[in-house]
């Protein structure tokens, strides 16, 4: 009898609190939330392989310049 009657005043409490809409609000601001950060870490990590290339290049600069300033 008291689950049954505990299942009953669950079953009100959420409906009367609206717990699926802020259930669904909050998986909406999850995912948004997730698409911001999935976005952030990829211009990071384009950053850092743009800055890598860079040395790179600088880099095989450098040693062309002193093969022909040695030679």
């Amino acid at each position: 009898v008291g689950d049954t009657w505990l299942a009953r005043v669950h079953r009100m409490a959420v409906s009367e609190f609206g717990i699926p809409h802020w259930h669904k609000v909050l998986k909406e601001r999850l995912e948004v939330l997730r698409q911001i950060n999935e976005l952030l870490v990829n211009q990071i990590s384009s950053t850092k392989s743009l800055r890598l290339e860079l040395a790179v290049v600088a880099l095989i600069v450098v040693e062309i310049l002193l093969a022909v300033f040695k030679g």
